[in-house]
C-alpha cells in the first residue's frame, strides 16, 4: 500500500514537471519541498556547530572561582599573567575563571543570594571548580558548608607549619553521622603581593582554598604559592 502510494506520488510529480523549464522546475521543487530543505539545512548547521565545538574544545587546566570581588577590577590580565608561569598547552588546555560570584546580603541562604548559592553548589558538585578566592564573609559560609578540601590532605606538615597563623580552620559537620571535625580550610592571602597589585579586593580579609572535588590539586596548590611571590 505504502509502496504503491509512493509510486503514484512520483508519477504525479513527474507529470507536473514534464515540459517545464529549469527555473519552473526549481520553483516547483522549492515550493513543495521547502520545509524538507529547511530541516536539512538546520540539521547540517547543528552537525557543523557540534563538529566545530568539538574541534575547539580544550580541557580545563585550572578552574578558579573569584567570589565577592570588585566587579570593576581586571581579572583577565592577572590570570593570563599567571598562565605564563605554567606548563599549560594552549592547543589542548585553557585556564578558566569565573569572577561573577557576587553573594549579596539580605536574600537567600544565610544572607546570601539564593541563585549564587545554587550556582556555586552546582559548580563544585560537578567538578567545575578547583580553587576559590573569596572575602571573609563568603569564606565563613563556604567553609561551613564543607566546600573546602582539608589542606592537611594535600600539604605536608612542614608546609602547613610554614603558613603559621595564616591557616584558617573550619568546624565542619559530617553529612554521614553529624560529627563535627576541625579542618584546615583555607589560607589567608590578604597580604599577597599579587592580590594587592591586582586590586580584586580593595579592603578586608582575603582567603583561598581548594575545592573538595578539585581535579587539579597540584595546579591549584601552585596557584596558591604563586600568590605569595
Amino acid at each position: 500500500m505504502a509502496d504503491t502510494l509512493r509510486k503514484e506520488m512520483k508519477e504525479n510529480e513527474r507529470r507536473a514537471l514534464e515540459g517545464k523549464s529549469l527555473k519552473e522546475k526549481a520553483s516547483y521543487i522549492f515550493y513543495y519541498y521547502k520545509w524538507h530543505m529547511l530541516g536539512g539545512i538546520i540539521l547540517l548547521f547543528i552537525i557543523g556547530s557540534f563538529i566545530k565545538s568539538m574541534s575547539e574544545y580544550r580541557e580545563p587546566y585550572l578552574q578558579i572561582a573569584i567570589v565577592n570581588a570588585d566587579q570593576t577590577a581586571d581579572f583577565d590580565s592577572p590570570i593570563r599573567e599567571y598562565e605564563l608561569t605554567t606548563d599549560i598547552d594552549k592547543d589542548k588546555e585553557e585556564m578558566r575563571y569565573d569572577s561573577s560570584y557576587v553573594f549579596m546580603t539580605g536574600n537567600g541562604s544565610n544572607g546570601f543570594d539564593a541563585q549564587q548559592v545554587q550556582k556555586l553548589f552546582a559548580a563544585t558538585s560537578a567538578g567545575m571548580l578547583d580553587i576559590i578566592v573569596c572575602d571573609e564573609k563568603s569564606y565563613e559560609w563556604i567553609s561551613q558548608m564543607g566546600y573546602f578540601r582539608d589542606l592537611s590532605d594535600v600539604l605536608t606538615a612542614e608546609e602547613l607549619a610554614s603558613y603559621g597563623d595564616r591557616i584558617r580552620k573550619a568546624e565542619v559537620e559530617s553529612d554521614l553521622d553529624g560529627t563535627i571535625a576541625s579542618e584546615y580550610a583555607a589560607i589567608d592571602v590578604t597580604d599577597s603581593p599579587k592580590l594587592k597589585a591586582w586590586g580584586w579586593y580593595p579592603e578586608g580579609k582575603i582567603y583561598v582554598g581548594l575545592v573538595m572535588e578539585s581535579k587539579h590539586i597540584d595546579r591549584a596548590l601552585d596557584f596558591i604559592r604563586y600568590l605569595d611571590k
